[in-house]
């Protein structure tokens, strides 16, 4: 058998070998059933943080709370990116299988 050439696709991962989910990836997903639920906070991030910023320009006037609210909404975009970055990792390696495997498998 000829190794793989550089740079060539390579369907991974192949039969019988492990894929290495980063840690970052593990803990983003902790807790989540299914790729649902993980898109599902991200875009609750997302909205959270859109609806923080659209409250802190209405209350401009009032400077401390406009403030919090505008950190909170960064807090909130920041916290959405490990969301959709896990499921643009998992689905680039096909990691769903490993991370969730099917309920038959499971028993």
């Amino acid at each position: 058998m000829e190794p793989e050439p550089k740079g060539s696709f390579v369907d991974y991962p192949r039969p019988g070998m492990k894929l290495h989910v980063p840690l970052w990836v593990k803990i983003t997903i902790w807790g989540s059933p299914n790729r649902s639920w993980v898109v599902g906070f991200g875009w609750f991030c997302a909205g959270t943080a859109l609806l923080c910023s659209i409250l802190a320009l209405m209350f401009a006037t009032a400077s401390r709370f406009s403030l919090y609210l505008a950190f909170f909404a960064i807090l909130c975009a920041l916290g959405g990116v490990p969301y959709f970055a896990a499921v643009r990792w998992l689905d680039r390696n096909d990691g769903w299988r490993v991370v969730r495997p099917p309920k038959a498998q499971q028993r």
